[in-house]
């Protein structure tokens, strides 16, 4: 099963209002040392937003604002 299928699938559970995207941190920053270079972390942010488009329009059946 895809991703994408079973993340549609267990939606059900909760409901589709308590559904929230995140970015599960992975950037493993501090104040003294930056581990990711910004454009990996900005591609990153950039790919949950167009994940949150898509999940806007199967959860809730329209398109999300850009």
């Amino acid at each position: 099963m895809r991703v994408s299928a079973l993340n549609h699938a267990f939606t059900g559970i909760p409901g589709r209002e308590n559904v929230m995207g995140g970015t599960d941190c992975g950037f493993a920053q501090s104040p003294f040392a930056r581990r990711v270079h910004p454009s990996i972390m900005w591609a990153k942010l950039k790919s949950l937003a167009e994940g949150a488009r898509i999940a806007t329009g199967v959860l809730w059946g329209k398109q999300a604002a850009a």
